[in-house]
């Protein structure tokens, strides 16, 4: 019997799935930095002037994606503070709201893709206002993966297939698909022409997770407190796919019709009923599942550098 390759990441979802919006305050008020850079949506500050240029570059081409994407979305200017390190080390991002005060912390080092996808991601986050109120938590994390994706769609493959792996862990217990062979070198991993089949799982402590039917009712505190290994991606893992079963214009027409009728948050059945899901019968989510996964979303997953691939059956650490 051939080998079957089994994977499984070893430092669980990559940080692009983990960005966090605070409602609560990680700190009394946002990091004195002394270097300031304006742009046309707000002001980029920064503890040396490259960094702050440099970002509010990034700022210019991404922002005017992200708010063409969101109807009715607030107007207030950005205020982007560059840190050397968030309040918890598995952010990659973070918009915090006090009493007093709205602005977005990021990594100072980061340029990357992944990087710029979190600057639109939490856009997302810092924009959302007024009518938008109505948008439980949860799914404001799966809107904000959609347009992030938008606004930098050379992120979107990875992402994509982390999230599908996450539910397709959830549904199944793993993800099985086929792909091109993956060599390791000193360079890291490069795909080879060879075709093997690949079983992938991520560490998920899916004890922790409320039912399906109730993750629309979780308040914002309640996802702070979401520590169980891969939950909060689970999470956002669902919420992408009822999002993008929905879509943006009519996620906005559910928000203004709850304000309408008295409702705090979008009531749970409307979102079920509109992304055409049962909770109670995951079928649709298992075809999501299979649908995420195209050539992009698998050659990604398969050059990330934190997976083990083995022998089926191998356990070794």
């Amino acid at each position: 019997m051939p080998r079957r390759p089994v994977s499984s990441l070893a430092r669980g979802i990559h940080h692009a799935l983990l960005c966090a919006a605070l409602t609560a305050c990680a700190s009394n008020r946002p990091p004195d930095l002394r270097q300031a850079v304006d742009t046309a949506w707000g002001t980029v500050r920064a503890a040396r002037r490259d960094d702050a240029v440099e970002i509010a570059l990034v700022v210019e081409r991404v922002a005017p994606r992200v708010a063409a994407a969101i109807p009715s979305r607030g107007t207030a200017a950005l205020d982007i503070r560059l840190v050397p390190e968030l309040a918890r080390a598995h952010w990659g991002g973070a918009t915090i709201t006090t009493a007093e005060e709205r602005w977005i912390e990021l990594p100072e080092d980061g340029r990357d893709i992944a990087a710029q996808a979190i600057l639109a991601h939490e856009l997302v986050h810092f924009w959302l206002a007024g009518e938008w109120k109505a948008l439980p938590p949860v799914l404001e994390e799966g809107l904000a993966i959609h347009v992030a994706h938008l606004a930098v769609p050379q992120a979107a493959p990875r992402e994509r297939g982390e999230l599908a792996l996450v539910l397709g862990t959830l549904l199944d217990g793993s993800v099985t698909f086929d792909g091109p062979g993956v060599a390791h070198g000193p360079a890291g991993a490069k795909l080879t022409p060879d075709r093997a089949r690949y079983t992938m799982h991520a560490r998920i402590d899916a004890g922790e997770l409320p039912p399906l039917g109730d993750i629309f009712n979780l308040e914002a505190d309640e996802l702070a407190r979401s520590s169980a290994p891969g939950v909060r991606a689970v999470l956002d893992a669902l919420a992408y796919v009822v999002m993008e079963r929905i879509g943006v214009e009519k996620l906005h027409r559910l928000c203004v019709q709850a304000g309408v009728l008295g409702h705090a948050r979008i009531p749970s059945e409307w979102i079920w009923t509109a992304a055409r899901i049962d909770p109670n019968e995951p079928v649709s989510l298992q075809r999501a599942v299979l649908e995420m996964l195209g050539t992009p979303e698998i050659r990604a997953l398969l050059l990330r550098d934190d997976l083990r691939i083995g022998a089926h059956g191998d356990d070794s650490p």
